[in-house]
């Protein structure tokens, strides 16, 4: 009986310093696989709090968060849904630069024509009826086309679309090219304009009125820019039964071939 007790004992004993080592190694064995799923888990997290400390830094950054490419897992949905609001960021912060960029070149040439008028107005045209007529109606003018200028640019910023609606503003092309003409005259003496009016009656055209100004300050700004040798600009405008025709002819350097294959 006595030895049947100490091989019991014994026995137990061993099966005690077994079950200890069998847990210690289950609890090992579970640390380290906790601390792999951790840090597997916790690695895109990571990644997103040095991709926001980045943007913090440089708000026009690229840096985004390497997309794991795992499916049904919340992690990446996560890290994809992420990314996809720093491209809207992003892109809205593109939008708000290019706003004030296209603001500040579109509005230059109206701005420096009411200054033009004003200034005649100042020296001498105050007295004279017709110029202060005239002076007034170009200025006026010029600021409507402003106000709807930024409306338009303020409404295709926040509806965020690249396509214009149609219009079914009717426009006579004769008295805008006329208006631009007078008004690069005023603002740019040292250049000769020669206007070539081959008009047969009024060119109505279904055309915004602003639109068609902007187009045409765009080409007399830039034949104004590139003439540096001749000053000369040709502004031609006719029509026929079915189309109206404006150009605008400068004589400087031209486009370069390689540009002209872009």
């Amino acid at each position: 009986v006595t030895n049947n007790l100490r091989d019991y004992n014994h026995a137990m004993l061993e099966l005690r310093i077994v079950l200890v080592v069998v847990v210690l190694f289950a609890m090992l064995f579970s640390a380290v696989i906790g601390y792999l799923l951790a840090n597997r888990f916790l690695r895109p997290i990571e990644a997103m709090k040095q991709t926001i400390e980045a943007i913090n830094v440089e708000p026009n950054s690229d840096a985004r968060i390497p997309e794991t490419g795992r499916s049904q897992d919340e992690l990446s949905d996560l890290v994809v849904a992420f990314n996809e609001m720093l491209n809207r960021i992003q892109h809205y912060f593109e939008q708000q630069d290019q706003f004030v960029s296209d603001v500040s070149h579109e509005l230059r040439t109206p701005v420096a024509i009411i200054e033009g008028h004003l200034q005649l107005l100042n020296r001498w045209g105050k007295d004279d009826p017709e110029v202060l007529s005239e002076s007034l109606a170009a200025s006026l003018q010029e600021i409507l086309r402003m106000k709807n200028l930024i409306q338009e640019m303020l409404d295709l910023t926040r509806a965020d679309q690249a396509v214009t609606e149609g219009t079914s503003e009717v426009t006579d092309v004769g008295k805008v090219v006329l208006q631009n003409y007078h008004n690069f005259e005023m603002l740019y003496p040292e250049f000769t304009y020669i206007l070539d009016d081959d008009l047969h009656g009024q060119a109505l055209v279904k055309i915004n009125r602003n639109h068609l100004e902007q187009i045409m300050i765009i080409l007399l700004d830039n034949a104004i820019k590139y003439s540096t040798t001749r000053k000369e600009i040709h502004i031609a405008v006719a029509n026929d039964e079915r189309y109206a025709q404006v150009a605008v002819q400068d004589f400087g350097e031209g486009i370069s071939e390689e540009d002209k294959k872009k």
